[in-house]
């Protein structure tokens, strides 16, 4: 397995939260709220229901990778390996730049870099049949210059709340 080419340059174009509070009339906006706030967005990435839903996301990708594509999951560490140096390289001075920007915190810079982790992890795995997708969502939220923040309803249902 390798780290999916495409979807690190994608991370690397990120406006960072350019246009947040912004509407997003004329994108895809199905399955999306969006909050008009960094108040009302705060409550929503600071509240452990968004935090359950990223990981019930992540855990769904891990569970059928290791239970279909045992021999590509063995490599996970190693890509996430990978993935966590181009962060460091590409990623985390822009996102704090963002997060000292806009004033919000660690929990946010937390939650940013676990969804970069997955996003990257995700697309380098959806070549193989059937993958999962979650990540690469917040991925196009991300590109558009908002902030997926949380998730109303019970996960997969339901709609993914946006600033």
């Amino acid at each position: 397995m390798k780290l999916n080419k495409d979807a690190l340059e994608r991370v690397r174009q990120i406006p960072w939260l350019a246009c947040c509070g912004e509407p997003m009339e004329g994108q895809a906006l199905s399955g999306i709220q969006q909050v008009q706030s960094r108040d009302e967005a705060r409550r929503w990435y600071e509240s452990a229901a968004w935090e359950e839903v990223t990981l019930e996301a992540r855990n769904t990708l891990t569970s059928f990778l290791h239970k279909r594509y045992v021999s590509q999951y063995n490599e996970w560490n190693t890509l996430a390996k990978e993935v966590k140096a181009f962060m460091d390289q590409e990623v985390e001075s822009k996102i704090r730049q963002a997060s000292e920007t806009y004033q919000l915190g660690p929990v946010w810079l937390d939650g940013v870099r676990w969804d970069v982790l997955n996003v990257i992890m995700e697309l380098s795995y959806a070549s193989l049949r059937h993958t999962p997708v979650f990540f690469a969502r917040l991925l196009e939220v991300y590109e558009m210059g908002h902030l997926p923040c949380g998730w109303q309803g019970e996960w997969p249902e339901g709609k993914l709340i946006v600033y």
